[in-house]
């Protein structure tokens, strides 16, 4: 019982945080998609969408016992290095226009 409701309140918080990053992702590119500096902010936060995606299914597994989406996680982990990369590289390309 006590299992069944922590799983409960797991899945919501997870939810949750999909929800918000999610939301940062469009409001960042809803409202400053001219700038430069917001499409780092749109990858970093897509970055932080894809690792919560796969820490969850992980965490979800290794203590609840759920099923593993083995082909899931390793998609979210490259969509995760990809878009972080692609973060910092911008973020040092925004940096340079910056100082020019």
């Amino acid at each position: 019982m006590l299992i069944q409701v922590s799983l409960e309140v797991f899945q919501w918080v997870t939810f949750s945080a999909y929800i918000f990053f999610a939301l940062m992702i469009m409001v960042r590119f809803a409202f400053y998609k001219k700038s430069d500096d917001s499409r780092v902010s749109v990858y970093f936060w897509g970055g932080v969408l894809f690792l919560s995606l796969v820490v969850s299914d992980l965490t979800s597994h290794l203590f609840y016992q759920t099923e593993l989406n083995v082909w899931q996680n390793l998609i979210f982990s490259a969509l995760t290095v990809w878009t972080m990369y692609t973060a910092a590289k911008k973020r040092s390309v925004v940096g340079e226009m910056a100082a020019e």
